[in-house]
């Protein structure tokens, strides 16, 4: 088309369009001007109404009317509006500001009368929802994405955006890894995504990828870093969780996508908001286990049971009473050890944000300072954040904007975990003798400063881990984008973006020599620990995007984008380990003998690129169908794929979606029934997993030391066809709103289908590898999420409830092998054809033995450590023999539970009175297996560490009916071996947060407003679970999956917080 023709073009759709459009800034409405030539494509017709008050019926002035952006009026003084419109219009809005209120279906009519609720009008804004390039009215998505609402979150403790939105979305399973502050929650979008690939939802935070998975290992055992607590809660605008498409986003989409929006500058006017809060965290509950006159008993049974004489037994010198002994008082204590490790602690946090500018460039800026303590007496976090975004208005068609921030933290940590050599403050605090004290006494019973050493049964002392050793996580990290946008004219746009993330985490522990148990290293015995390690992460990302957008004959809406990411990421980990220095003051790491030293690295480089493009196209304001396709290509892919296409001497995958859904509500068939909104939603899309690690087609290898001696070590086989998994998503929706949306539900049903899963296949003994990886499984999530909402009360007192639900089941469908069995924390984990990945594999009981004949009548027996058959007795656990060859071995293990849940989600309530606002929120799991590993360590009685108070109830004598075996040193006949005693209901109900806020009333000219607030967190917990906390993650793996190792338990906290707006 020549450039005339393109000129007339352009001023005849422009005309068009002025043509029909009403004023806009004038109270009174003035009729549409229709040229005759418009007049005989399009008819133009005239809606009337009035705008009332649902609750008072009075009528309200100044609100706006309009339909699309092409015509709009505002109500007068008593409510009323004329508007013109096309004539088949089935949608106009009413906005307060630039803020939508409500979305009113016209089904043919052409008077209406509006009510509008109070919540609605507060609500103002909420109608929208975020979606990857551009904030969509939520009657208008087509796929399945729940957003969060935000507002509540700056007057609570939450250290992390994905701790503050647990139970909050249908679907969307947030599990808290622990208590300790900065680790954050495993998050699971619709169920368990891979067996060996990434499992957790791509974060994009404005536009720009987040990288969640670059590392998070740690040298501290237990423990993991959470880029996302980088993220002060206090700047976030609002949350959107995609969860049936992701397609947009290839290969990084397949386990869901996290919107993050942070809050930018509104309004011209300068405003500043200063957040304070001051609180205290409430040690838990103290789990029950014996003092130390019931350990007394316990001890002389167990040197009996390992071989000692009556007479050895009554001459150890931890039961001689009498106070002559040598060493009396050291030994005859009744020392509190969970005390003597955990404390009450306290939280304090500022915050400030400024925002402001004019008509060419606006800006947010905000800093903040966050200390949080655990319960726990050596952990605290200390963040330190600052945030700039700013918008740009260049020229009349080329606008920049840029997000940059800054964060720096400090975490003091320290052993996490369950086990024989393990020097976790709260295992030992639980496993600790009560009858021995943290430091020495004298002959005469005074107590010394001096710590206690390790004592002759082999366990550390608790207080002296506290107090000497020393754990830190230091953390830098600043992420920032600058975009920039050229309208060409009103169809034709070009926009892009480019980022940068340089991360930096610097860790380093020590574990002393006084109070620590001596352990068997590969050359020495190992007194004291020195370790420490650096890791850098550089990483750049860019998005270039074409939009073409266009309305035909204000009935056909259209656009569509074409696009390009580039994401490029450089990683360094350096760790080195020393092990006994001349004395626990040398703890840098060349004191360690130079002979045991280790050091180990890894490097790892990968690029990600994509060609993407989205169309989006709707009829009517009805009927809406989004097609989106992206051909992923990366670094980490093998030449020789199954899957995709050739491109640039590489293999790319195609991840295509389309998404449909109909607002039947705005139908004129619909006019009779009064609701806000119905709407059905079906979508399939395609989505890929690049989260299979780097080099994994690669035939690697990597140093090896010995007695200081340097080698290579083979790491892998070579396989050039590895590639994505592929995740392919079927989902069907239904949205409701009842008339002014005093009820709303949302139901989707979805499957979703994991082909192509990275598995480790097995090799043979000669390779000297165990596996190799390789591309083959199949696995399925099929569930149902469903969100509800109600308006219960509207009048002075408002109040409203929602719930969030969500279900699935997991099972696996094909595998290149029979089964697969995965040992964890000393119990084992199965993965076979028709069941869930990871189910709890282990031995079914039936009880205790009570007496020799029940023994001698069942007939079964185990092979002991010497390899010999022993047969059971009285007292020993009923095993069941699943093979019935009358022998307990590994042939009777078979499923024992299985971590997913039944159900899950939350629900909550918000109500308002006067200036006084009441916000609460609980989540819940039900019917999720758990294996407490704690409890089998203290229920185990094998050895000399303490027990809970339920062993007094092991069998002792014949005939005693119980369901405690008795105690037996070294455990020969297995009782606590892995099996169903371990396996408990993990379902609990837990109120999350509870907060109260008041607003003061304020009219001065510089503080414009004062709020006081006052909040809990995990306030109740109802459960049956006999752990510290019924919810934990020590890892984001399927194979971890409701394994309770013993992390910092979930605490109670309180506090009470300022807002001053200026």
């Amino acid at each position: 088309m020549k450039r005339k023709n393109i000129q007339k073009f352009c001023t005849a759709m422009l005309a068009l369009q002025m043509g029909f459009a009403g004023t806009v800034w004038a109270q009174e409405v003035e009729e549409v001007k229709v040229q005759p030539n418009q007049q005989m494509d399009y008819l133009i017709e005239k809606v009337t109404g009035r705008v009332i008050s649902k609750s008072t019926g009075e009528p309200l002035e100044g609100l706006s009317i309009a339909y699309q952006d092409l015509s709009a009026t505002f109500t007068n003084s008593n409510g009323e509006f004329e508007l013109m419109v096309p004539a088949y219009t089935t949608t106009i809005r009413v906005n307060f500001g630039d803020q939508l209120v409500k979305e009113i279906p016209l089904k043919g009519r052409d008077q209406l009368e509006i009510a509008l609720t109070a919540m609605e009008l507060a609500a103002a804004g909420s109608g929208f929802v975020q979606l990857p390039y551009e904030e969509v009215d939520r009657r208008h998505v087509a796929g399945a994405v729940s957003a969060v609402d935000y507002s509540a979150a700056a007057k609570l403790k939450a250290n992390s955006p994905e701790t503050f939105t647990q139970g909050a979305a249908a679907g969307v399973n947030m599990i808290r890894r622990a208590g300790t502050p900065g680790m954050g929650a495993d998050m699971f979008i619709r169920g368990l995504g891979s067996l060996n690939a990434s499992t957790q939802p791509l974060v994009v935070v404005d536009g720009m990828i987040y990288d969640m998975d670059a590392y998070q290992g740690s040298i501290l055992n237990g423990y993991s870093s959470n880029p996302l607590s980088f993220l002060d809660v206090k700047y976030i605008d609002n949350i959107s969780f995609i969860k049936d498409g992701g397609s947009i986003y290839g290969t990084k989409g397949a386990n869901g996508v996290i919107l993050i929006t942070t809050s930018r500058a509104k309004d011209l006017t300068t405003k500043i908001d200063f957040y304070t809060y001051g609180g205290v965290n409430i040690q838990p509950k103290n789990l029950p286990v014996m003092e130390a006159d019931e350990f007394k008993p316990y001890y002389a049974e167990m040197l009996a049971s390992s071989g000692l004489t009556t007479n050895e037994v009554i001459g150890n010198r931890y039961l001689n009473e009498r106070a002559d002994t040598l060493g009396y008082y050291n030994y005859h204590n009744n020392t509190n050890w969970q005390d003597q490790v955990m404390r009450t602690s306290y939280d304090q946090n500022y915050y400030i944000k400024v925002s402001g500018g004019d008509n060419i460039a606006r800006y947010a800026l905000s800093l903040g300072h966050l200390k949080s303590s655990s319960i726990m007496d050596l952990e605290d976090m200390s963040r330190s954040n600052v945030r700039f975004n700013a918008d740009f208005q260049i020229t009349e068609k080329l606008t920049a904007g840029t997000n940059m921030s800054f964060s720096y933290a400090v975490n003091n940590l320290h052993e996490y975990g369950f086990g024989a050599e393990s020097v976790s403050p709260l295992y030992l605090g639980l496993v600790k003798s009560p009858f021995l004290a943290p430091n020495i006494y004298s002959e005469e019973g005074i107590r010394s400063p001096n710590l206690s050493d390790v004592d002759s049964l082999g366990i550390s002392n608790p207080r002296a881990m506290v107090e000497n050793m020393s754990g830190q996580n230091r953390r830098y990290r600043f992420f920032g984008s600058y975009d920039a946008k050229y309208q060409f004219n009103e169809h034709f746009s070009l926009q892009t973006l480019f980022g940068l993330t340089i991360d930096k985490n610097r860790e380093s522990f020590f574990i002393p020599d006084l109070g620590t148990d001596e352990t068997e290293g590969p050359n020495a015995e190992i007194r004291n620990e020195i370790g420490g390690q650096v890791q850098r992460l550089f990483s750049t990302y860019s998005d270039s995007r074409f939009d073409y957008t266009n309305t035909f004959g204000f009935a056909h809406d259209l656009n569509v984008g074409l696009g390009f990411r580039y994401n490029s990421n450089k990683l360094q980990e350096d760790r080195g380990f020393a092990y006994n220095s001349g004395t626990d003051d040398l703890i840098t790491l060349n004191s360690g003998v130079i002979t045991l030293n280790d050091a180990n690295a890894v490097a790892g480089d990968w690029i990600w690129m994509s060609y993407y493009a989205d169309v989006n196209y709707s009829y009517l304001d009805k009927y809406f169908i989004d097609v989106d396709v992206a051909v992923d290509g990366s670094s980490r892919f093998g030449k020789q794929t199954a899957d995709g296409i050739g491109l640039f001497g590489h293999r790319f995958g195609v991840f295509p979606s389309i998404k449909g859904a109909w607002l039947i509500s705005s139908e004129d068939f619909m006019s009779g029934v009064n609701l806000d909104l119905l709407k059905l939603r079906l979508s399939y899309s395609q989505t890929g997993n690049d989260g299979i690690g780097n080099y994994k087609y690669m035939q690697t290898y990597s140093g090896s030391n010995m007695l200081a001696l340097q080698g290579l070590v083979r790491n892998n086989l070579a396989n050039e066809a590895i590639q994505w998994e592929t995740n392919s998503k079927v989902n069907a929706g239904i949205d409701f709103a009842s008339a002014n949306s005093v009820f709303g539900l949302s139901v989707d049903v979805y499957q979703n289908t994991i082909s192509n899963m990275l598995t480790l296949q097995p090799l043979e003994a000669f390779t000297g590898l165990d596996y190799y990886f390789a591309n083959g499984g199949e696995m399925t999530n099929t569930g149902v999420d469903v969100g509800l909402s109600a308006k219960v009360l509207d009048r002075e007192v408002k109040l409203t409830l929602a719930a969030q639900v969500g279900t699935y089941k997991n099972e696996v469908k094909d595998l290149p092998y029979s089964h697969r069995i995965t040992p964890v924390a000393g119990g084992e984990v199965i993965t076979t054809v028709g069941e869930s990945a990871s189910m709890f594999y282990g031995y079914q009981t039936e009880g205790v033995y009570s007496t020799s004949e029940e023994a001698s009548t069942a007939g079964l027996s185990t092979y002991l450590p010497d390899g010999t058959l022993g047969a059971f007795g009285a007292g020993d656990v009923k095993f069941v023999d699943q093979n019935n060859d009358n022998v307990i071995d590994e042939k009777d293990r078979t499923i024992i539970g299985n971590p997913n849940p039944d159900f899950y989600g939350g629900f909550s309530l918000h109500a308002a009175y006067q200036r006084f606002t009441f916000d609460a929120a609980f989540s819940f799991s039900v019917g999720n297996d758990v294996y407490n590993y704690v409890r089998h360590e203290l229920e185990s009685m094998s050895g000399y560490e303490n027990q809970l108070e339920s062993v007094r109830n092991r069998w002792r004598t014949e005939g005693q009916k119980t369901n405690m075996p008795q105690l037996a040193y070294g455990d020969p006949m297995g009782n606590s071996r892995f099996s169903d005693r371990w396996i408990e209901d993990g379902s609990y109900l837990r109120l999350k947060t509870l907060s109260v806020n008041y607003t003061i009333p304020i009219n001065g000219d510089i503080v414009k407003n004062i709020d006081v607030y006052a909040s809990g967190q995990n306030l109740l917990t109802f459960t049956n679970y006999l752990g510290y906390d019924p919810e934990f993650s020590y890892t984001s793996s399927v194979f971890g999956q409701g394994v309770d190792v013993g992390l910092t338990p979930q605490f109670t906290s309180v506090l009470l917080g300022l807002k001053i707006g200026l």
